[in-house]
């Protein structure tokens, strides 16, 4: 059942029970008001699961549902533009550039395995970003190269944090969020799809560069699915952009999963 229909029905279940535990509990009937009552906080509690849901990107399968399965990727691509012109997005430099919000720049593109290395240069020189730690940290998480090496992607965030955590490498500006979009018959799962752009720009500031895949074979579309409240604001930028694209709302299956299918003893 979708979270939208599950919200609704939660409420309207909610209130009828709160109405029989009131209606029950004035008759005398404390029992049976009491038995209302407990319904009117159960379906309160999905209502306030779902509602959480419903306001975030997020699953546990780092994996959600495109609109339309096995949907063309020029017609993908044409739902992203119609949407990024929509909110008033203009094309600079080879990036679709929203500059309207006070507290952040918001960059689009689309990238694949064979101009990826083009694009992060282009981001990183746009930016004044550190292009050799975002290189290392992309070609480590298997986005440049095979096979993904966990262990040097997690030493090469932690070293890197840890070298710019230094108010005199401060660059105090305007924050600024990459979205870069690919499009594959099979999207290969990453173990990180959102990567910070330092040196910092202010304490508990940094520019954020997030990726999308989304499989036009499978219908499944790839994404950052940290369980952290970083950047809602990020987050609302690519709800936003995807709107029609990807299925925030619907529920998902773990077993639409490519991977959740292989036989395990192969």
């Amino acid at each position: 059942m979708r979270v939208k229909t599950n919200i609704i029905f939660s409420i309207i279940c909610g209130l009828l029970c709160f109405g029989g535990a009131v209606f029950f509990i004035q008759t005398g009937d404390y029992i049976i008001g009491g038995l209302f009552f407990s319904g009117f906080i159960i379906f309160s509690a999905i209502f306030l699961q779902n509602n959480k849901k419903r306001k975030l990107y997020l699953n546990p399968y780092n994996a959600l549902p495109s609109v339309g399965e096995k949907v063309s990727e020029e017609t993908v691509k044409q739902r992203l533009r119609k949407n990024l012109l929509s909110y008033g997005f203009e094309l600079s430099n080879g990036f679709y550039v929203s500059t309207k919000n006070k507290d952040y720049d918001v960059y689009f593109s689309t990238y694949d395995k064979d101009n990826v290395n083009a694009r992060i240069g282009a981001v990183t020189e746009l930016l004044r970003k550190d292009g050799a730690y975002l290189s290392e940290m992309l070609s480590y998480g298997g986005y440049t190269k095979k096979p993904v090496d966990l262990d040097m992607l997690k030493q090469t965030l932690i070293n890197n944090v840890e070298k710019y955590d230094n108010a005199r490498l401060y660059t105090p500006k305007k924050l600024s969020y990459v979205i870069l979009v690919g499009f594959f018959n099979h999207a290969e799962p990453k173990p990180m799809y959102s990567f910070w752009l330092l040196p910092f720009n202010s304490v508990n500031s940094v520019d954020q560069l997030d990726f999308v895949d989304i499989s036009v074979t499978d219908g499944i579309a790839r994404l950052n699915t940290t369980a952290f409240e970083r950047n809602p604001s990020m987050r609302g930028q690519i709800r936003r952009i995807f709107k029609g694209v990807v299925d925030f709302d619907g529920d998902f299956s773990p077993e639409l999963l490519p991977e959740a299918t292989d036989d395990i003893d192969e």
